[in-house]
């Protein structure tokens, strides 16, 4: 298979989006420009979905491509369960550059195996990076709030 983005180091933007019966659950966007785009924590019983964007000075992005490997961009395309187990699950993660880029999709049931090992790695280490981002978002969000 060619690469459509052949080398890691190109990537400019990641894109995750996973979502439960249909409801997005989670979605986190990175830039190499220090964007940052966090929604929710992939949990179900998570329901503070503010969607939160701004920009960053740390180094967010650059840690979460230090996770991407060769193999995760040779393995772009979409999986489907055909003998998924629990509530109906899809995880898309996009990787961007200055051409079309890469896109990795699962379809899976959430008592199934799922994503490869790799993948999901992946996502739970987005999610670990950029937690303390998202908390300090929902802090200046609840310091602004109306007083009641």
């Amino acid at each position: 298979m060619a690469f459509l983005v052949p080398y890691v180091n190109e990537i400019k933007v990641i894109d995750i989006t996973l979502s439960a019966e249909g409801d997005l659950i989670l979605w986190i966007i990175l830039a190499d420009d220090g964007l940052v785009h966090r929604m929710g924590s992939g949990s179900l019983l998570d329901k503070d979905l503010d969607v939160f964007i701004g920009l960053s000075n740390e180094p967010l992005f650059d840690e979460l491509r230090s996770y991407v490997s060769a193999e995760m961009l040779d393995n772009a395309g979409v999986y489907s369960d055909p003998n998924y187990k629990g509530i109906p699950s899809n995880l898309i993660i996009t990787f961007l550059d200055n051409g079309p880029g890469v896109l990795i999709e699962y379809n899976y049931g959430s008592e199934s195996v799922g994503p490869p090992r790799d993948i999901q790695s992946f996502v739970r280490a987005a999610i670990a990076i950029t937690n303390d981002w998202q908390i300090e978002q929902k802090r200046i969000r609840d310091l602004n709030a109306p007083q009641k």
